[in-house]
C-alpha cells in the first residue's frame, strides 16, 4: 500500500462538514473534491512547464500521456513546434485524437502507442513514430503511479530496484534530448506520502497520541525495509547524474481532501494480502492494530480526510 497523492480542497464558509450515507450534502462533498482534484492537476501541470518552459518552436515528448494533461498544454505553448505523445494503447490514442480534431491539420499532435515495458522510445523508434529523433523537452509526470516501473520484456511480476528504474529512465532520455534539451520529472516518493499514523495523530482528540506514535515507528520500519518503496529525491537525482545529467531539484507540498471508504480500510488492514497490513499486523500488538482500524473506520464517517504528501520536481540537463 502506497499512501501518497493529490489539491487542497476547502469548504464554503458556514457549511456543515459531516455527512452520512444518506446525507444530502454528500454530493456537495464530491463536487468540492472534484474541484480540488482539478486544481491539483493544474498545479502539477504548471509546475512541470514552469520548471523548464519550452519555446514556441520546441519539440516536446510526453510519455504516459493517456490523460492528455501535459499534451494539450504543450500544444498551447509550442504552436510552431512539435507535441509528441506516447500512450499505453490504441484506445487512449483514439480518444486523444478525437479531442485533437479542434486543431488545424498542421497543429495536430503526433501520438504513438508505446511498446510494452518501455517508457521512452529509442531514437530509431522516435524517428519512425514521430517527425524527429530528438526533442527539446521530455516531460514525465508521476510515472510510479502509472504502471512504471516495468522491466523490459514485460514481466509484470518482477519489480526493479528504484535506482535501476531511474537509471534506465535517464539512459533512455539522454540520446533523445537535443544539446540544450531538458528532462522534467515530477514524482511522489512513497516515503514522502501520507501515513496512517499521521491521520490518527491529526484526528486524535483524546488518548490516541501513544497509538499514533507506535504506528509511526512501525511505518518508518515498513517503508525503510521495502526496497520498492524506499526511494527519495536523492535516489532519482543520483541516477540522472550518473548518466551525465546536471540536476536541479525542488520539493512541492501537496494536499487534497480524500474520501476514504470502508473498502479502503478493508484493503489497508488486510493482514494477508496487503503489504502494509501484513507488516503492521506483525509489527504491532494485536490490540494496537485493531484500535488503529477502529479509529479509521470511525474517522471516515466524519467526512473526507485531509491527505498531505510531498512531490519531487527534477530538471535534468546535459552536463
Amino acid at each position: 500500500m502506497v499512501l501518497a497523492d493529490g489539491p487542497e480542497g476547502g469548504a464554503a464558509e458556514g457549511e456543515l462538514l459531516s455527512w452520512s450515507a444518506s446525507a444530502k450534502g454528500k454530493e456537495g462533498w464530491f463536487r468540492r473534491m472534484e474541484s480540488g482534484r482539478s486544481a491539483l492537476l493544474f498545479h502539477d501541470r504548471g509546475a512541470v512547464f514552469g520548471a523548464a518552459p519550452p519555446a514556441r518552436h520546441d519539440r516536446v515528448l510526453i510519455p504516459l500521456a493517456d490523460d492528455g494533461l501535459l499534451l494539450w498544454e504543450s500544444m498551447r505553448r509550442c504552436p510552431e513546434g512539435l507535441s509528441a505523445a506516447l500512450v499505453g494503447g490504441e484506445t487512449a490514442r483514439d480518444a486523444l485524437l478525437r479531442y485533437a480534431v479542434v486543431f488545424d491539420e498542421t497543429e495536430q499532435p503526433e501520438i504513438a502507442v508505446a511498446h510494452s515495458g518501455e517508457l521512452l522510445p529509442t531514437p530509431e523508434q522516435a524517428t519512425e513514430w514521430f517527425s524527429t529523433p530528438v526533442f527539446d523537452r521530455i516531460l514525465v509526470r508521476e510515472p510510479w503511479k502509472k504502471g512504471f516501473p516495468r522491466p523490459k520484456g514485460g514481466d509484470k511480476n518482477k519489480t526493479l530496484p528504484p535506482g535501476d528504474v531511474f537509471d534506465g529512465l535517464a539512459a533512455s532520455a539522454l540520446p533523445l534530448l537535443s544539446a540544450t534539451g531538458s528532462l522534467v520529472l515530477l514524482c511522489s516518493p512513497p516515503l514522502l506520502g501520507q501515513r496512517i499514523s499521521g491521520i490518527i495523530a491529526a484526528g486524535a482528540a483524546t488518548g490516541q497520541d501513544e497509538l499514533a506514535e507506535k504506528i509511526r515507528h512501525a511505518e518508518d520500519a515498513f517503508f525503510a525495509g521495502t526496497d520498492f518503496l524506499n526511494w527519495n529525491a536523492e535516489t532519482v537525482s543520483t541516477a540522472l547524474e550518473s548518466r551525465g545529467f546536471s540536476v536541479r531539484t525542488s520539493i512541492l507540498d501537496q494536499a487534497e481532501e480524500r474520501l476514504v471508504g470502508p473498502k479502503d480500510i478493508d484493503a489497508w488492514f488486510d493482514s494477508k494480502n496487503s503489504r502494509w497490513g501484513v507488516f503492521m499486523g506483525k509489527a504491532l500488538a494485536k490490540n494496537d492494530f485493531s484500535q488503529a482500524e477502529e479509529f479509521l473506520r470511525a474517522r471516515i464517517q466524519a467526512g473526507p480526510i485531509p491527505w498531505k504528501w510531498k512531490s519531487v520536481l527534477l530538471v535534468g540537463t546535459r552536463r
